[in-house]
């Protein structure tokens, strides 16, 4: 069955990158951490790949990387934006894996776990994909409970529908990744200027 939610994400494909330019300080960091953890005979799984801001970067790591999203229009920004022969690409819902169990060395997952309705569930495939301790690599805008987060959040949802499910503190996040069977490694705080600070974070699989 289709997420419903897939629509809204392939209409805002092609808005995407304007809207995430402020923060490509903040992604730098990102790609700078993970370069120190992913291993160049690693097979990488990118999971809501979304219009590929990773994914080259992934792949300059990684000896595969299979970058999926659950909107094919996102996707297909993505196919276009990075052309690197270790990278494939699959149209992919991060709750119903089409993949072996033990298939990848790390699961990336940017950004993604806090607007879905249900990560758990997610978190559980993730878990199953993954090789015995295999890395987790997730980093996610978390809310610290101040007025410009909420002001933020309700401006998102009112003008575009943001599906502004999962409202973390850095404590909450924790916690989350933990109760999944996880140990986390990393911990890093990004700050955005103007939008949701990130949280880095990397967790090995606890077997």
């Amino acid at each position: 069955m289709a997420n419903p939610e897939t629509g809204y994400w392939d209409r805002m494909a092609g808005l995407y990158d304007s809207f995430t330019r402020r923060n490509r300080k903040a992604y730098a960091v990102v790609m700078r951490q993970f370069a120190t953890v992913i291993d160049r005979d690693d097979a990488v799984l990118e999971l809501a790949a979304g219009t590929g801001v990773f994914t080259g970067g992934l792949a300059a790591c990684a000896r595969t990387v299979e970058a999926t999203d659950f909107a094919p229009q996102m996707l297909r920004k993505a196919q276009a934006k990075v052309v690197a022969g270790n990278v494939s690409f699959a149209v992919a819902d991060a709750c119903n894996l089409p993949y072996a169990d033990a298939s990848y060395d790390v699961v990336f997952v940017a950004n993604a776990l806090h607007i879905m309705p249900n990560p758990a569930q997610a978190m559980d495939e993730i878990r199953r994909v993954l090789k015995p301790n295999g890395l987790l690599i997730a980093p996610t805008f978390i809310r610290t409970g101040s007025l410009g987060d909420r002001l933020l959040s309700r401006f998102l949802v009112a003008i575009t529908g943001f599906p502004d499910h999962q409202k973390w503190t850095a404590a909450q996040f924790r916690q989350f990744i933990t109760d999944s069977r996880f140990t986390i490694k990393q911990m890093q705080l990004v700050k955005t200027p103007g939008f949701y600070n990130m949280m880095y974070l990397s967790a090995e699989k606890i077997d």
